[in-house]
Order: structure tokens, then C-alpha cells, then sequence
């Protein structure tokens, strides 16, 4: 009993040191919030005659798993903002194969023109301005069209 006596006087404190602290305290983390807990979803209702911890606990889960339902749903939204978003960068991404496609059949097209305009220069002219690689890049190009010298 004695060590019971000795904690005691050892742990009394003056009682407007306490009230000082307290002030302090709710000065520095503001005033508290009281969270009003939400209505409970409307597919559930209580039942007559269950005990009130009863129906505190089985209420405090029903809102626990709606809060969760509602997260899920929310993150299904957010699923669909980012599925909007690659349908978008997709349709860009079409866009821009067709303009490479494009832009590939061009330049080929050209070749093609280049090809048949110095293919069809005199003998003499056509192959003495010509160095040798380009000769074979144009041998090689009338071969993948088809064209003979």
C-alpha cells in the first residue's frame, strides 16, 4: 500500500497548471469537429426488438461498407475517365499511322516519277550524269516496281 501512497504524491499536480494545458492544447489544434454520422442506406432498416448495441454495431458496419461501396464506385469513374482517355489517344494514334501511310505512298510516288524521268534520258546523258550508287538504288527501285530498264 505504501508504494500506492507514494505514487500518488508524486503524481498530483496543481489544478491550474491542468486548466493551463488544457487552454494551450485546444488553442494550438483548433476547435474539434463533430462528424454527424450519415443516414443509413435505404436498404436496410432496423427491426423491432433488437438491443441498441445490437443495432449501433450493425449500424457502424452497414455504413463502413456503403463508404466502401461508394470508393468502389468512384474509382469505376475514374476508370472511365482514363478508358476515355486512351479511346482518345488511340483515335490519335489511327490519325497519325494514316498520315505516315500517307506520307510513305507520297514518297514513293516520287521515287516512282524520278525514276521513269531518268530512266528515260538518252543513253549517254542519263547514264554519265548518274554516279554508280544511284544507279543502284534505281536498279533496285525498278525491281521493287516492276519496271524494266
Amino acid at each position: 500500500m505504501g508504494n500506492v501512497e507514494t505514487f500518488r504524491k508524486s503524481t498530483e499536480t496543481n489544478q491550474v497548471q491542468i486548466d493551463a494545458d488544457i487552454a494551450n492544447t485546444t488553442r494550438s489544434i483548433g476547435s474539434p469537429t463533430i462528424a454527424l454520422p450519415l443516414p443509413l442506406p435505404n436498404y436496410v432498416e432496423h427491426q423491432e426488438g433488437v438491443p441498441p448495441v445490437g443495432a449501433l454495431s450493425a449500424e457502424a458496419v452497414v455504413r463502413d461498407y456503403e463508404a466502401a461501396a461508394q470508393e468502389i464506385e468512384s474509382m469505376g469513374a475514374e476508370l472511365v475517365d482514363a478508358a476515355k482517355k486512351c479511346e482518345a489517344m488511340t483515335a490519335e494514334v489511327h490519325t497519325a499511322i494514316a498520315y505516315m501511310r500517307d506520307t510513305a505512298a507520297a514518297y514513293r510516288e516520287d521515287a516512282k516519277k524520278i525514276f521513269e524521268h531518268i530512266v528515260r534520258l538518252p543513253p549517254p546523258l542519263g547514264h554519265l550524269r548518274i554516279a554508280p550508287h544511284l544507279f543502284q538504288l534505281i536498279h533496285s527501285i525498278s525491281r521493287k516496281f516492276n519496271v524494266k530498264l
